[in-house]
């Protein structure tokens, strides 16, 4: 069995080497998180105004993105554990680009329907349940020893260019839906470019260590579960991803529609106020330097988050309700960069792809049941009454999982 203390030697550590690695890592970043962001308000505003299904049907079609990810995110790391990551990557964006463009010709010959926008969302989480864990375990091998300042940058721009494809989407209605598709296979493709013009990037792995599938995958299971502090982020994220990931798929393009009678526009706007939000946090954490307690800022961030979503049930204008999905993105910024931060800085180098799919895991893969529940708690209940319900739930589970944890103790490096 190999060692799983290795040390990443398959790159030079000459400074300049990992600049220009990182930026072409940032690159593939922008691409690929500009066309997430054009998803952002394409797809629900497909499900919600142009469709107009009801509230339960729109949990089931944002689960439909999600759920590849509940099956599938742990299998992609365990194949970015083992295979080259610049060439899973390229693979991977070739099959990205498939849904847009299929859509686009669907949408342009009169095709829209319910069970269509089920398909797309599906290929498109499963491109992602690979992308992901392998974009993730890249970033560390091209940020050297600035893991927590790589990972800051990484989620800035995670957000910050979804940002730019939100904005595109806002003009859904004036542009139509096939021209905002292909504008989101473009980002792809940018993505794709970006990628192929990084140096290879070879598993870490000594090819005797490749068992079984199953095998690998309970490996990095127990890993996680030996690992400090894995095990606690990752139950804290199950309760983001089902609580607050739930209202955020559900509950917002919900009220924007039937509580403020809006439509692409205003969806458009609440995704960019939540991702300025992210962009905001991050440029307040690389401006402070590095956080010494990341555990204490996890968990701030979570409570914090838990009482915001209650106030959001209260009647307020339209401005204050963009205001407060603005400091949702600045708490989520916070608990994302703190998460990960926490997991690669723990995560063995052998074992680092598939520590961090169950981190993603923790997070994506309760969204769709989150979204699911929430789905059918708003049709019963009103957007309104349904929200102190995950409110409640996340701020109970981070209360409850705090004493135990001893994440409020963990320094960072």
């Amino acid at each position: 069995m190999s060692d799983h203390r290795a040390v990443d030697r398959t790159a030079p550590e000459l400074p300049l080497f990992r600049q220009v690695q990182f930026r072409l890592y940032a690159a593939g970043q922008t691409g690929w998180y500009a066309a997430w962001g054009v998803r952002h308000v394409l797809f629900p505003w497909l499900i919600v105004v142009v469709l107009n299904e009801s509230a339960d049907r729109v949990g089931m079609a944002q689960m439909a993105v999600l759920l590849p990810s509940l099956f599938f995110i742990l299998v992609g790391g365990l194949v970015a554990d083992r295979l080259d990551l610049r060439q899973l990557l390229i693979r991977i964006q070739w099959v990205a680009l498939v849904p847009p463009l299929g859509l686009a010709l669907l949408v342009a010959a009169g095709q829209l329907s319910y069970p269509v926008m089920i398909g797309y969302g599906l290929l498109l989480g499963l491109c992602t349940a690979f992308v992901t864990p392998a974009r993730d375990a890249l970033l560390s091998r091209v940020a050297g020893d600035q893991v927590q300042r790589g990972v800051t940058i990484a989620t800035g721009l995670q957000f910050g260019c979804q940002i730019i494809g939100i904005t595109i989407a806002g003009a859904a209605v004036a542009i139509g839906a096939p021209a905002l598709l292909l504008i989101q296979a473009g980002f792809v493709g940018v993505a794709l470019v970006a990628t192929w013009r990084l140096m290879p990037v070879p598993s870490m792995r000594d090819p005797a260590d490749n068992g079984s599938a199953l095998r690998d995958i309970g490996d990095g299971l127990k890993m996680a579960g030996r690992t400090p502090p894995v095990l606690p982020v990752l139950l804290m994220m199950i309760a983001m991803g089902l609580c607050f990931m739930g209202w955020f798929m559900v509950i917002l393009p919900i009220t924007i529609r039937d509580l403020y009678g809006g439509s692409s526009p205003e969806l458009a706007t609440a995704h960019t106020c939540f991702m300025a939000g992210t962009v905001v946090a991050t440029l307040l954490i690389l401006r402070r330097g590095p956080i010494r307690f990341p555990g204490r800022a996890l968990i701030g961030s979570l409570i914090t988050t838990a009482l915001l979503l209650l106030a959001s049930s209260l009647t307020m204008p339209l401005p204050a309700y963009f205001a407060c999905v603005f400091l949702f993105g600045i708490l989520s910024g916070v608990t994302m960069a703190m998460g990960r931060t926490m997991v690669q800085e723990a995560a063995p180098v052998s074992h680092r792809a598939r520590l961090l799919s169950i981190y993603q895991l923790g997070y994506l893969g309760a969204a769709p049941i989150g979204s699911l529940l929430v789905g059918f708690l708003t049709a019963a209940l009103g957007p309104q009454d349904a929200t102190p319900f995950p409110a409640l739930l996340l701020l109970g589970s981070v209360l409850l999982l705090t004493p135990v944890s001893r994440l409020w103790a963990r320094e960072s490096g």
